[in-house]
């Protein structure tokens, strides 16, 4: 049998499988205001395979209960037709993991206190999964949050890095991140630079963090403008639609 053919995240010329520099990420699609289900407010993301869906719902006042703040409640799926019958199982794993970590970054970048005894639910969906999922589902959440009037503590946005073969490489592909190297996501608040959210698979050297790290807030910066961009031109067009209606 012939030995299996090692991969090369990096050509000799500097570009992953994908094209890509290693420090590049994928150019984000982002569409509001996708769903019209009697959702507050929804954001369309893509980058590059991965297509995810955020929707949120509220803030819902809650009868019957006083509560200073609002709950949070977030559900995640992937779409019917994006998975095989053998990914089914995994899909509904990755889907919970996601929904735990982001019910998290929202719990704590969502200015509950303005909502209290109230709920906002937030549903999320996988259309596709081309790596990077979590991040990617951080970023639709963050345009549908500000899109429905919801205040955050700062337009959060999410990226991922892994290091393979000695390359940092940012906004990680699922085949790259089938790969032997560690693996990290943020969720950044840029204004601050400060860091909602980190995960990583196992235990990193110091050095290693950092450098993944700086690679990945610097990406993070490039993703902010890119989704700020939207919501401002969004909101815009919101203003002059009432302006119209006045």
């Amino acid at each position: 049998m012939p030995a299996r053919r090692k991969i090369e995240y990096v050509s000799l010329a500097g570009l992953r499988l994908d094209g890509r520099k290693p420090a590049d990420s994928r150019e984000l699609e982002i569409e509001l205001g996708v769903r019209n289900d009697g959702a507050d407010g929804s954001a369309y993301v893509s980058a590059g395979g991965t297509r995810v869906v955020a929707a949120v719902y509220g803030p819902r006042e809650i009868i019957g209960i006083r509560e200073d703040s609002c709950s949070i409640s977030v559900d995640c799926v992937y779409a019917a037709y994006s998975s095989a019958t053998g990914q089914r199982r995994e899909h509904t794993m990755k889907a919970q993991e996601a929904a735990d970590i982001i019910k998290g970054v929202l719990s704590d970048v969502i200015m509950r206190s303005s909502f209290p005894s109230s709920v906002i639910q937030i549903h999320l969906e996988v259309l596709s999964d081309d790596g990077s999922v979590i991040p990617t589902l951080l970023n639709a959440a963050s345009a549908a949050l500000v899109s429905a009037a919801i205040p955050v503590i700062d337009l959060f946005v999410a990226c991922s890095a892994s290091l393979l073969q000695g390359h940092s490489l940012v906004d990680v592909t699922d085949q790259e991140s089938r790969g032997t190297g560690p693996y990290l996501t943020l969720c950044v608040l840029p204004s601050s630079e400060s860091i909602a959210m980190m995960t990583h698979d196992y235990q990193l050297e110091v050095g290693q963090l950092e450098s993944l790290t700086a690679d990945v807030i610097k990406a993070c910066k490039k993703i902010h403008a890119q989704v700020r961009q939207k919501v401002v031109a969004n909101a815009e067009v919101q203003f002059q639609t009432r302006a119209k209606e006045k």
